[in-house]
């Protein structure tokens, strides 16, 4: 997954276009995927702490974004999505609203998961 998928996903919910609203912007994103790759890095003058701080600092500001998009999402699709779908889709904002979550390879298959249902019903963004 790149930044792209993440910003797709939050314009597609809000129907804006980059910058539109609520964090559609894949350099929110990137800043993440740039401090995972800094945390497993031996380089530079940080301590791991730090190294630490700045990956949860990031990814707590994506998970946020995507938690709100989720919502906001189900309430656009409510009436066309599947049970199913609903209930993934809930599921999803469970998973992502725990306080220890920081799991970036799931954060990004949910990134996914949650931007293919709303495609399928009709949201587009700008």
């Amino acid at each position: 997954m790149d930044a792209m998928d993440y910003e797709f996903l939050l314009r597609r919910v809000y129907h804006c276009g980059r910058n539109g609203a609520n964090g559609a912007d894949a350099d929110i994103y990137r800043k993440l995927e740039r401090a995972d790759f800094y945390l497993a890095s031996t380089e530079g003058s940080e301590t791991k702490e730090d190294r630490e701080y700045d990956y949860r600092k990031a990814f707590a500001g994506v998970r946020s974004y995507v938690r709100q998009a989720l919502r906001d999402g189900i309430k656009k699709v409510e009436y066309r999505a599947t049970k199913e779908e609903a209930e993934k889709l809930e599921g999803m904002v469970a998973e992502v609203s725990g306080l220890h979550f920081y799991y970036k390879k799931r954060l990004d298959e949910i990134i996914d998961e949650a931007d293919s249902i709303f495609r399928n019903h009709g949201l587009e963004p700008k």
